[in-house]
C-alpha cells in the first residue's frame, strides 16, 4: 500500500513539474504586447503602439523584448526588475525620476533581446507609451530636422523630435518622411489638423495620434501653459 501511494505521489509530482514547465515556457514566450500591463492600442504594418501602466505593488508577467522600441515617459516610478534565472534588482538604483517627455531608446533589443518581469515598488503608477518598430530599419540615418536640436535624435529605426509650443499657439506645418506617432506626455490640451482636416484632440498625458508619411500636420496648443509634443518617426 505504501509503495503504491509512493508511486502515485511520484506520478503526481511529475505531472505538476511538466505542467509548471509548460506554463513557464509559455510565459517566457510572451511578447511584450501579450503582457496585461502592456496594452496594445495600435498595430499598423510593422509598427505597434502600447500604453504601459504598472500600478503600485503589481508584478508583471514575464515577457520578452526583441524589436527596436522607443519609450516616451509619461510618469516614472521606482521598479524592481528580474531577468530570467536572475534575482530581483532595482532598476536605475539611485537615479532621479525621469521627466515626462523623456525618451528611452531600446533599439538594442534587436541584437540583445531581453526577457524579464518588473514590480512597481513605488506609490505611483509607472506609465510609458512604447513605440515598437518590427522592421529591419534603414541602412543609414538621415539628417535630423532642427525642431529642438538638444533632444532630437536619429537612428536606424527611429527619428525623434521634441516640439514645444507656448500656450495658445500653433506649430508651423510639419511634414515627416516616415509614418509618425505624436505623443503628448504632459497635462494640457491640443488638437491636430492633418492635410487641412481636423484629425484628433489630446487632453490627457499619454494621448497619441498616428500620421502617415508625407502628411501635412499642424498642432495647436489650446491650453494656458507650454506644451510639449514628442514626434517619433518609424523608418
Amino acid at each position: 500500500m505504501a509503495v503504491r501511494y509512493l508511486r502515485l505521489l511520484i506520478m503526481a509530482c511529475g505531472v505538476m513539474l511538466v505542467s509548471y514547465s509548460l506554463a513557464t515556457e509559455s510565459a517566457l514566450s510572451n511578447e511584450m504586447w501579450d503582457e496585461p500591463s502592456h496594452q496594445l492600442v495600435l498595430h499598423e504594418n510593422n509598427a505597434r503602439v502600447l500604453d504601459i501602466r504598472i500600478v503600485p505593488g503589481v508584478v508583471s508577467e514575464y515577457h520578452r523584448h526583441r524589436f527596436a522600441t522607443i519609450y516616451v515617459v509619461i510618469q516614472d516610478a521606482k521598479l524592481w526588475n528580474q531577468l530570467v534565472d536572475g534575482d530581483w534588482a532595482e532598476m536605475g538604483a539611485g537615479r532621479p525620476y525621469r521627466d515626462a517627455g523623456s525618451v528611452i531608446d531600446r533599439s538594442s533589443y534587436v541584437g540583445e533581446p531581453q526577457t524579464h518581469r518588473v514590480k512597481n515598488i513605488d506609490e505611483r503608477t509607472f506609465h510609458l507609451v512604447a513605440i515598437v518598430n518590427e522592421s529591419s530599419g534603414t541602412v543609414s540615418a538621415d539628417r535630423i530636422d532642427d525642431l529642438d536640436a538638444s533632444k532630437n535624435s536619429d537612428s536606424r529605426w527611429f527619428k525623434r523630435h521634441h516640439i514645444r509650443l507656448p500656450n495658445n499657439t500653433q506649430s508651423d506645418i510639419l511634414t515627416f518622411s516616415n509614418n509618425t506617432v505624436l505623443v503628448q506626455p504632459g497635462h494640457g490640451a491640443s488638437h491636430v489638423v492633418e492635410d487641412g482636416i481636423y484629425h484628433s484632440f489630446k487632453s490627457a498625458p499619454g494621448a497619441f495620434s498616428w500620421h502617415p508619411a508625407g502628411a501635412s500636420i499642424r498642432v495647436t496648443n489650446t491650453s494656458d501653459k507650454q506644451l510639449e509634443i514628442v514626434a517619433i518617426e518609424l523608418k
